[in-house]
């Protein structure tokens, strides 16, 4: 197992033992969700300049997580918000969307595979548990903590 920097070790953990990132979604349950982001905390990280993984201040130097077309796009689009770099460097080795681009598997239903990649990567950013036709995986809207179920 890989040791996460002293910034995200003070981070809580889930029960596998994974650092749960700072903007990563709560459900009602108090499990994370670590497929969905919190608008919240991302509109707060944007606001205070804070990393979205260990949600401290960012400081002087800010590190952003993206592929050539983000790097060379003329507008400089990336996914992802800026974040320290030993944090991005860790997330680079440990986040299975991350380390393994092609990663068609849920970390937070132990199992789950989608039939397709493209269905699962553009569901996450709407909050679904999955896209493909023949998952048969329910929406997760449901276990959200913020109540709001209108993009689920």
């Amino acid at each position: 197992m890989i040791e996460p920097p002293p910034r995200l070790a003070r981070r809580p953990r889930d029960a596998r033992g994974y650092v749960i990132p700072w903007n990563v979604l709560i459900g009602v349950g108090g499990a994370p969700i670590f497929t969905v982001n919190d608008d919240q905390k991302q509109w707060t990280a944007l606001t205070f300049e804070l990393c979205p993984l260990c949600g401290e201040a960012n400081g002087r130097e800010m590190w952003f997580v993206g592929g050539p077309q983000s790097a060379f796009d003329p507008d400089g689009w990336y996914i992802d918000l800026p974040a320290h770099q030993e944090c991005a460097e860790f997330a680079l080795q440990t986040c299975p969307y991350l380390a393994a681009p092609r990663y068609e598997g849920r970390i937070d239903i132990p199992g789950h595979r989608c039939s397709s990649l493209w269905p699962a990567r553009a569901s996450r950013s709407r909050g679904k548990a999955c896209a493909c036709p023949s998952c048969g995986q329910p929406s997760l809207g449901s276990t959200f903590s913020t109540g709001d179920t209108a993009n689920a």
